[in-house]
């Protein structure tokens, strides 16, 4: 039984039972500072156990997230080297506060281990408190269990309080499991693993001491999800179940071959150790843990760390646990989605953490390393040592400790601590007026801002008096307030500042600070200490500017005291990168909303010397757009507008309708306005140039998405953008040389070239797999042998011959007879014992020794051969010859396409009976009709029910998009595995209406798979089609009136209807901007439910939005003929074929499954964002549309695809439209562009293959042929 089962399973036996099924609580405590992190399934309830009555469910059941490191719980040290210890895991729980008792659990829990887990009673025995009378009766009498598998405990083991003091206990009952250890006997303790503790909180310990009985008792449970899953998928060791072997497996794909002289034992214990730590750092980045030197991110940087070291002595070189990711996604991302969709940000902060720590690992090891070779000492790493590595190189002393003890070492932890305090009290004796309470550098720097503000430091902020294209003075200043940081740097306060301090986005001027003789009348001259300032950062209450200081290199350590004269000099090259790209980020802002319109919104920016980085809420931009907001702001730049600054009320700014961050907070009596006049006004505290000019060149290096509806540009200004221009022109001449290319401008014409001849290479390459995947598969099964005489025969498949000069004339791709011929004589002559078959393409050679095999002759073999291989030819005795017929025998070439009907919650039922599958009802309703124009004509046709809970489907919900891709991406992998039949041949993924979310998820999804190496089975996906799909519905929805009252078809909206049309568009626009500056969970439903506001005129005075030339008839889809389906599905008789369940009624469209989708967002979802990714893997898309209908119109799917950002964008945009002949008839309009089509097809309404059958037909044949739609 799998993880994920027994999960499924315990929640499910509980809320059966009367439980609440409540989500797993925070691993970060929000109400109990006593903890690092919640250990147990009952933290997060502790307050209930105090005050039953206060609690909002009286039965809960929970799989609660756990973590055991550091602090007084803490398993780390003992992670790897036992079976049980992890520091994270999961614990099942269920818990009463009041609603029953003792008696109550024992029976539930014994009937769930024995019913549900179908666990053997004489496995298990359970231990009582030995004054427990009435616990020890329930397990004998009521249960039933033998007295001897009962057994009587102490306190110490069996009674259960919240620590030492006074508050809620009890006795408890433990269970446990026989794992029939040989090594000990039955009364040994070590032989019985503890799997579930069940405690009965009847007592209240008053501070005395005194136990008293609870008016109202409380009982908590708690199971360990991997213990149990060791015992029942009967396993020694927690690790050996399935989801860490997930994990383990995937190490193994990642570690060099013979990279590591480890035994395997060894090796074992250290993949362990890094499956457990993935785990571990993942959920905690997860809920807002980063690593760092204190507290919670301290031992987030220990598990880090060990996994990393770990990583390093399998060989891996690398950081490991972010190579890992995929398989924790694959083994636990459905139980836990948010790893999956936090993916990004945990990678990030795991691979950071990683390259930090690899840095100082090398060198830390050969200090170590050298320590070991000195055999004269007592085998103890000193206080110092372990100091230096901790302090030095980042090792944490519990990892220091176990290298120790893997080389027989101690480490000497009493002196480490002593030096750690003492170093700790030294950087508290030079703080004046303060103590740091934290060692870390960051922490410290922290402290004094907190410190510096309390005491009310203060001082000026005078850059913005010095002009960023000048060359910089030094300017005069007192220290305010000094401190010497730990590691010899030191943090100073100077009045008045010239140093910008990081904030509004741009980072912080850097320069340098020097010390003069208080009798130099030249401020530049007689310095006698310098420092270089590496960071400034302003105090919360922006009071003061705090300066990071080290001291030039060279040059003498000193602190800087309170009073002391300085100098300040601005790194003026930083100061005016930062300006020009500062500047820049404004004039773009302007250009993104001039272009885009005024409801972009800045979600962020990043200004630093060499670029700039800029968020906003949008669409995806075209490309044209691009161009234009890129061609606007090099016209600002060129325009040399002076840059003013203003100082004036927020009241005022607003009025004059400067433009604010939505994020930010500002004064209310005084804000600064940076303006360039004609162009831009916004709120800004940041440094700017004088005029715009330096900002030219202007340059877009990349625009993509970083979450839903918010869009991140990068880009590059003035001498960096020139300079990044160089860089790509010296690209471009080097792409020319290897090209051939005489001038750049024949660049494009020369990979095109390259291109085309690649893609022929493919296929041809893809036709001889594919020709020798089958004869292998084919001769394998039936022609080990050949003849009557059971002659040994050998296969030898020769990879296809490319064309050259050399052999142009006189041969082709489909074989070389020559060549074939002359390897199978070799063949005859070098290994007689055997008849040899050579294929190359379609050419055929036997070759037999007929002195040294009796009887055998290769004409006579090469024709028994022919008939499991369809092909002609013959010879002579030792040497025959041939050609097969065809390349591709059917069964192997034949496409196999998956069909997904919309919905969401639509069964493909609709799609087999409805135009697609090779049969359609009768006109009672009762049986079925040949369908003339099937799509299995021309392929394997697949129609799959997902997801769960549609059609006569069943099992966990899923209301997302991306949890049902993986769903058809796991069955797709299952179904091929059952069938391998069909596993090699072409794969095309299809569907109509909501399948354009579910085809480029699953699409993608696959895509990603098939890039994983843990993933066995590769899907060989070839395209995908979609039909009146709704992709983006933000875009395509604003076609609905025009469709409804503007179409090319006779419109049967009056003019009532389409102006009520048009004011639900305004207040679905309306909607939309709400959810792009508040992106909440609640706008993107209300923003859902706001577009389809928009049909609901149309549909009200009696339209038909799947087809505009008709008024809705009533039924699903306002079309009774999908009545039909879904009465003959309901029949018995069917229901017995297919093997359903029949307790459940078949619904065609399920509204329980569309409200979760809604409810979820998944619909405002832009699923068109996978297609680029898509078509970049090799996979064609096709999106066709029935020009009749109105809810996923034409319009709005021809607009979805000139916004998508891939490539080939301006090539599509700019493709024309072509009409679409089939059998000389017009049938439609295609338009295409390399990977990408788009088909309209004429009278179609929303389902095309029901409504223009032949079309739909001629489409796919033309499509599955791996030519673009005929034109």
């Amino acid at each position: 039984m799998s993880a994920s089962e027994i999960r499924e399973r315990y929640t499910s036996y509980f809320a059966k039972n009367g439980h609440t099924l409540l989500p797993s609580s925070d691993i970060v405590p929000k109400s109990d500072s006593t903890l690092l992190f919640t250990n147990a399934g009952m933290v997060p309830f502790k307050q209930f156990f105090l005050n039953p009555s206060a609690a909002p469910y009286k039965m809960v059941t929970t799989v609660q997230k756990c973590v055991r490191a550091g602090g007084k719980h803490n398993d780390l040290d003992q992670v790897g080297y036992t079976p049980r210890h992890h520091t994270f895991f999961e614990m099942l729980g269920n818990f009463s506060f009041g609603a029953y008792g003792k008696r109550e659990i024992i029976h539930m829990a014994w009937r769930f281990i024995t019913e549900e887990l179908r666990m053997p009673v004489k496995m298990l025995r359970v231990t009582v408190l030995e004054t427990d009378d009435e616990a020890y009766d329930i397990w004998k009498t009521e249960i039933g269990l033998d007295p001897k598998r009962i057994v009587r405990m102490g306190p110490e083991d069996n009674f259960w309080s919240m620590g030492n003091g006074e508050g809620p206990c009890g006795p408890s009952s433990e269970i446990f499991w026989d794992t029939q250890d040989p090594r000990y006997s039955e009364k040994d303790d070590e032989r019985w693993l503890e799997f579930w503790n069940l405690v009965f909180m009847q007592y209240h310990r008053s501070a005395g001491g005194e136990l008293k009985l609870l008016e109202t008792p409380c009982i908590d449970t708690g199971m360990g999800l991997e213990r149990v899953a060791s015992i029942l998928q009967h396993k020694k060791n927690n690790f050996d179940t399935d989801e860490f072997q997930t994990i383990i497996k995937s190490i193994d794909q990642i570690q060099p071959a013979a990279s590591s002289s480890l035994s395997p034992e060894t090796a074992l214990t250290y993949k362990r150790i890094i499956a457990d730590h993935l785990r571990a750092s993942t959920f905690l980045i997860s809920e807002g843990v980063y690593p760092s030197n204190t507290g919670r991110g301290y031992v987030l940087r220990r598990i880090i760390r060990r996994a990393v070291r770990a990583g390093r002595l399998l060989g891996i070189k690398g950081g490991v646990l972010s190579e890992l990711y995929p398989s924790l996604e694959t083994a636990m991302g459905k139980a836990y989605p948010e790893i999956v969709e936090r993916r990004g940000p945990i990678i990030s902060v795991i691979k950071s953490e990683e390259r930090a720590f690899l840095k100082t690992l090398d060198k830390g090891m050969a200090l170590l390393d050298g320590i070991f070779a000195n055999e004269s000492n007592d085998k103890v790493i000193s206080g110092h040592d372990a100091f230096a590595l901790y302090d030095t190189h980042g090792f944490p002393v519990d990892l220091t400790q176990i290298i120790a003890r893997d080389h027989g070492w101690t480490v000497d932890l009493d002196a480490f601590d002593q030096i750690q305090r003492d170093s700790r009290e030294r950087n508290r004796a030079s703080w004046k007026g303060g103590s740091a309470k934290k060692d870390v550098v960051a922490s410290e720097i922290e402290s004094a801002c907190l410190e510096w503000q309390d005491l009310s430091v203060q001082s000026r902020f005078c850059g913005y008096d010095i002009d960023p294209e000048s060359s910089g003075m030094p300017i005069a200043a007192k220290v305010v307030a000094s401190k010497e940081l730990s590691n010899s740097d030191s943090l100073v306060v100077i009045d008045p500042c010239p140093f910008y301090a990081t904030g509004g986005g741009q980072q912080a001027d850097m320069g340098v600070i020097a010390v003069t003789r208080d009798d130099a009348s030249d401020i530049k001259a007689d310095i006698t200490h310098a420092f270089t300032v590496k960071n400034a950062v302003a105090l919360p209450n922006g009071q003061a500017t705090l300066l990071h200081l080290a001291v030039v290199a060279g040059g003498q350590h000193a602190l800087l005291d309170a009073g002391q004269q300085v100098t300040a000099t601005v790194d003026m090259d930083r100061r005016y990168g930062n300006a020009v790209h500062h500047t820049a980020t404004h004039l773009l802002n302007a250009a993104l909303r001039k272009v885009l319109g005024n409801t972009v919104m800045q979600a962020g920016s990043l200004v630093q010397p060499s670029g700039l980085r800029f968020d906003f809420t949008s669409n995806p931009l075209t490309s044209d757009q691009a161009e234009k907001v890129e061609s606007l702001v090099n016209q600002a730049a060129l325009a040399n507008t002076n840059v003013n600054v203003h100082q004036m009320t927020l009241e005022e700014a607003k009025a004059q309708g400067a433009i604010a961050m939505f994020t930010e907070k500002y004064s209310a009596d005084s804000v600064r306005v940076v303006e360039v006049p004609g162009v831009s006004m916004e709120l800004c505290g940041g440094t700017h140039l004088r005029s715009t000019r330096p900002v030219y060149p202007f340059q877009i290096i990349s625009e993509g998405s970083i979450g839903a509806g918010t869009r991140r540009i990068e880009a590059v200004a003035g001498t960096s953008a020139s300079e990044w221009l160089r860089e790509q022109l010296g690209y471009a001449q080097a792409a020319a040389q290897t090209l051939e290319a005489k001038k750049l401008s024949s660049l494009d014409s020369k990979a095109q070239q390259l291109v085309a001849k690649n893609k022929e290479l493919r296929e041809e390459i893809d036709k001889w797999l594919q020709t020798a995947a089958v004869n292998v598969e084919a001769i394998a099964t039936h022609a080990t042998t050949l003849g009557k005489t059971s002659v040994p025969t050998t296969i030898h498949i020769l990879a296809p011959q490319m064309e050259t000069a050399d052999n142009r004339r006189g041969s082709s791709g489909s074989g070389n007879m020559r060549l074939v011929s002359e390897r199978a004589c070799y063949l005859r002559d070098t290994q007689p014992r055997s008849a040899h078959v050579v294929i190359q393409g379609n050419a055929v050679a036997l070759g037999v020794d007929t002195k040294c095999i009796s009887g055998a002759r290769a004409g006579v073999l090469l024709r028994e051969l022919f008939v499991m291989l369809p092909g002609k030819g013959g010879g002579q005795d030792t040497l025959a010859q041939g050609k097969l017929q065809s390349a591709r025998s059917p069964q192997s070439s034949t496409p196999v396409v998956l069909w997904l009907n919309g919905g969401p919650g639509c069964s493909s039922f609709s799609g087999l009976l409805g135009g697609v599958g090779p049969c359609r009802i009768n006109d009672n309703g009762h049986g079925t009709l040949p369908n003339a124009h099937s799509w299995n004509s021309n392929a394997h046709v697949l129609f799959l029910d997902q997801p769960t809970n549609v059609g006569f489907s069943y099992g966990a919900t899923v209301n997302s998009t991306v949890e049902a891709a993986a769903d058809v991406a796991q069955f797709l992998r299952l179904f091929f595995d059952q069938f391998p039949q069909y596993s090699r041949n072409p794969l095309h993924v299809t569907g109509e209406s909501y399948a354009a979310h579910y085809v480029p998820g699953i699409a993608a999804q696959i895509v990603k798979d098939n890039r994983n190496p843990t993933i066995r089975h590769k899907l060989p996906l070839k395209s995908i089609a979609v039909g009146n799909g709704l992709y983006d519905m933000a875009t395509q929805f604003m076609y609905l009136p025009q469709m409804a009252c503007n179409s090319t078809y006779k419109s049967l909206a009056d003019e009532k209807t389409c102006r009520a049309m048009e004011q639900a568009k305004v207040e679905f626009e309306k909607s939309l901007q709400v959810y792009n500056l508040t992106p909440s969970p609640e706008a993107m439903v209300n923003a859902t439910y706001a577009g389809y506001d928009i049909l609901t005129p149309y549909q009200d005075a009696g339209g038909n939005p799947y087809d505009v030339r008709t008024k809705c008839e009533g039924g699903s889809l306002c079309n009774p003929y999908m009545e039909r389906i879904a009465e003959y599905a309901n029949q018995p008789w069917i229901r017995a074929d297919l093997g359903v369940r029949i307790d459940s009624d078949f619904v065609l469209c399920s509204t329980d499954v569309q409200d979760s989708f809604i409810n979820t967002g998944d619909e405002l979802v832009d699923s068109s964002e996978w297609i680029p990714m898509i078509l970049a893997a090799g996979v064609r898309v096709l999106n066709y549309a029935g020009d009749a209908d109105l809810i996923c119109n034409h319009m709005g799917n021809k607009a979805m695809m000139l916004e998508i950002q891939w490539p080939g964008n301006r090539g599509f945009a700019a493709a024309a439209d072509h009409t679409w002949l089939v059998d000389g008839r017009a049938l439609g309009e295609v338009r295409s562009f390399e990977g990408l089509s788009f088909l309209r097809v004429y009278g179609a309404g929303h389902m095309v293959a029901l409504d223009q059958p032949v079309a739909a037909l001629a489409m796919l044949a033309q499509w599955l042929d791996h030519s673009a739609i005929i034109i």
